[in-house]
């Protein structure tokens, strides 16, 4: 899903806002759409929302989040996701990674974060079975997001022709 992701919403010169150390297949496949990676230092490990929002430009298109994040295990806490995506500009595509938060036992951890998918329309999670469920070599995950998201998403999958169908199939 990381690179379908960015096949939908990057294109060449786009920026792209990162952690240094996070799941590699985001600079991958952002330098794989000629996207800018803006690869920020993680703070004590975690990741620093407070210098990705200075990070924003009339460039970025799409930021990479990982809670809890993959390799360090570290996660932010739900004020700090809020308030990131309060600032965040509604055209950038947030991408949040959820694939460890069955792993996460602080009280602080965004445990719901599908609530968010009404007052964001531009956030997009990601999670798995893969990671909980052992399924690693798999790969079985799915995605959440707004209508218009998903829609764009399966433009470029080849899926928009099947949308009808599957209207009707409801």
């Amino acid at each position: 899903m990381v690179d379908q992701i960015a096949k939908t919403f990057l294109n060449d010169g786009d920026e792209v806002i990162l952690a240094d150390i996070t799941f590699p297949r985001y600079l991958t496949t952002t330098k794989m759409m000629g996207a800018v990676p803006i690869i920020l230092p993680l703070n004590n490990f975690t990741y620093d929302l407070d210098a990705m929002k200075k990070a924003i430009t009339n460039k970025t298109r799409l930021i990479w989040l990982c809670n809890p994040n993959n390799p360090t295990g570290t996660m932010f806490t739900e004020k700090t996701l809020i308030d990131f995506l309060n600032f965040a500009p509604k055209n950038i595509v947030i991408v949040y990674d959820e694939a460890y938060n069955e792993y996460v036992t602080s009280d602080d951890f965004p445990k719901d974060s599908i609530k968010l998918l009404d007052k964001y329309p531009n956030v997009l999670i990601m999670r798995t079975f893969s990671k909980i469920y052992g399924l690693a070599a798999l790969r079985v995950g799915y995605t959440l997001a707004s209508e218009e998201i998903i829609a764009n998403i399966n433009k470029t999958r080849g899926l928009s022709t099947l949308t009808p169908l599957l209207k009707l199939l409801q």
